[in-house]
């Protein structure tokens, strides 16, 4: 009996050593952060805690997409852009842009040259914004404001500071149906902006819904 307690006891001393040992090689945090890592969803955004371990290390106190002191498994948004991770896709893992980056991660979702968190709008107090009204909002839509000319043309330096607004009307182009203020809708001077380049009249290289003087006759 006494043997057999011995035995006992040498087996459960060598099962804690070596447990021991594994805990001193983890530290602390790296083995709560990998706890958090694998169950669970712990912001409630639909994506579980291990996929947004984006860098697959069980180690989640390191991925924060938007840089804003909050970790990606702990932000409900997690690019920063106004809309909440939940919205843009979550599990569905939408990819609006077939750029490679989740929307949940894309500070452009559709590609146009607009970011997110410009085209977003009201998306964090309620509706996001849809100027058009087609039932697609800004943020995914590749024409905003439905006038056949496509948002990525309209955009011009929005991607380096304030958007394009040819008629100085405060509206940017993406979301002004006159972008050149003459009267003449841009979808009816767009032309063939929707299948190729835009309509110039009098070829004098500014597109006819950018210019007052579609023909160039002085009028």
């Amino acid at each position: 009996m006494t043997e057999r307690l011995v035995s006992r006891w040498r087996s459960i001393s060598a099962t804690l050593g070596t447990l021991i040992s594994f805990l001193f090689i983890l530290s602390p945090s790296r083995a709560a952060n990998a706890a958090e890592c694998l169950p669970g969803d712990s912001d409630d955004d639909s994506i579980p805690n291990s996929i947004e371990d984006a860098n697959r290390n069980l180690d989640c106190d390191d991925d924060d997409t938007d840089s804003d002191g909050t970790f990606d498994y702990l932000d409900t948004d997690d690019d920063g852009d106004g809309i909440l991770t939940l919205q843009e896709g979550g599990s569905f893992q939408l990819d609006s842009d077939k750029d490679g980056a989740f929307n949940y991660l894309d500070t452009d979702d559709d590609g146009d040259g607009v970011i997110t968190a410009t085209e977003a709008g009201t998306c964090s107090t309620g509706d996001c914004d849809d100027t058009d009204k087609d039932g697609i909002s800004d943020y995914l839509d590749t024409d905003d404001d439905g006038d056949g000319v496509a948002t990525a043309t309209e955009a011009g330096t929005c991607s380096s500071g304030d958007c394009d607004d040819t008629d100085k009307d405060g509206i940017f182009n993406y979301l002004d149906t006159d972008d050149d203020g003459d009267g003449v809708a841009t979808a009816t001077e767009a032309g063939t902006c929707s299948t190729g380049d835009c309509d110039d009249t009098d070829k004098d290289g500014i597109f006819d819904y950018r210019e007052t003087d579609d023909d160039g006759d002085g009028v």
